[in-house]
C-alpha cells in the first residue's frame, strides 16, 4: 500500500519547493525526490519536511554529507 507524501525541501524556514510522491514509507518517499543517505534532522540548514496529511504525521530528513 502506498501513501501520498507532500514534500517541502526546506532551507532554513523557507519552502524553496515542493513536491508531491507516492511511497510506503516517508523515507521512500522523501528517496524518490533525492538521494541519500538519509538522517532525522537536527541543525542541518537544507532538511526535506514530510507529511502524510491522512495520519497526520511530519517526518524532518536531511542528506548525511561527509
Amino acid at each position: 500500500m502506498t501513501t501520498k507524501y507532500h514534500i517541502d525541501e526546506m532551507q532554513g524556514d523557507e519552502v524553496v519547493a515542493l513536491h508531491i510522491v507516492h511511497g510506503a514509507t516517508a523515507l521512500e518517499a522523501v528517496s524518490k525526490v533525492t538521494t541519500g543517505p538519509f538522517v532525522v534532522r537536527t541543525v542541518q540548514a537544507h532538511w526535506f519536511r514530510v507529511a502524510d496529511e491522512a495520519r497526520r504525521e511530519v517526518f524532518k530528513f536531511a542528506v548525511e554529507r561527509d
